[in-house]
């Protein structure tokens, strides 16, 4: 059984996902009513404005361009209070896609340190194995922020293709911040083959620097937890 907070593609096609999915958060759907099953949403919103009250949508995924995020980090606090406080309301989460680097990272926390009680949630490994995704990995040390396995698990968004890298990865973020921060992602869509061939249960199985206990908490326990 796993949870997948990151799938890409159509509610039509979720009738016929694995057996083994026990939910799913779907993005680019955001607009269309929920299929029966355990299918929450996305929301994609790309200015500091009210949040969508549809309660199937458990994550706003704010989508300031990377040129841009910096400079809004660096703005006051209090412009970001009412998509803080209305994600906070909704009992959502508040992704923010971070360029790759270590250059948003203290005004990210300084944003989640002054909305402590709204939920993060960042993909610090979706740029691949350059400079900075430790530091990003880090801000997860922050009581409100969560971090999630895109750019890691294999398939089109896989940004890290050498196992070593992601036994690397994987074993820092443990030892950072521990499995309990992590929620599995994939990044692959309802509607390719490759979603249907791949395996999460066993792409963890394979990671040596992982337990039992953390393979169960980044596959699906967390993600029961936080999302419900």
């Amino acid at each position: 059984m796993f949870f997948d907070a990151h799938l890409e593609g159509s509610l039509a096609a979720a009738d016929s996902l694995p057996n083994g999915l026990s939910g799913a958060i779907l993005y680019n759907t955001s607009d269309l009513p929920v299929a029966p099953g355990h299918w929450l949403l996305a929301a994609a919103q790309d200015q500091i404005a009210e949040v969508s009250r549809n309660p199937a949508v458990k994550i706003v995924d704010v989508r300031i361009p990377p040129s841009e995020l910096l400079a809004r980090l660096k703005r006051p606090k209090p412009e970001w209070f009412l998509l803080a406080e209305g994600v906070r309301v909704q009992k959502q989460f508040l992704r923010l896609s971070l360029p790759p680097g270590a250059s948003c990272v203290v005004g990210t926390k300084k944003l989640a340190e002054h909305f402590p009680q709204t939920r993060f949630l960042l993909n610090p490994f979706l740029h691949g194995p350059g400079d900075g995704w430790q530091a990003q990995v880090r801000l997860a040390e922050t009581e409100n922020i969560w971090l999630t396995t895109l750019g890691l698990s294999p398939g089109p968004r896989c940004r890290w293709p050498r196992t070593e890298d992601v036994d690397e990865a994987l074993h820092f973020a443990m030892g950072e911040v521990g499995a309990s921060r992590l929620v599995y992602a994939s990044g692959l869509s309802a509607s390719m083959y490759e979603f249907f061939l791949f395996d999460p249960q066993k792409w963890l199985a394979d990671i040596k620097v992982l337990d039992e206990d953390q393979r169960a908490l980044i596959l699906d326990l967390n993600a029961r937890e936080l999302f419900g």
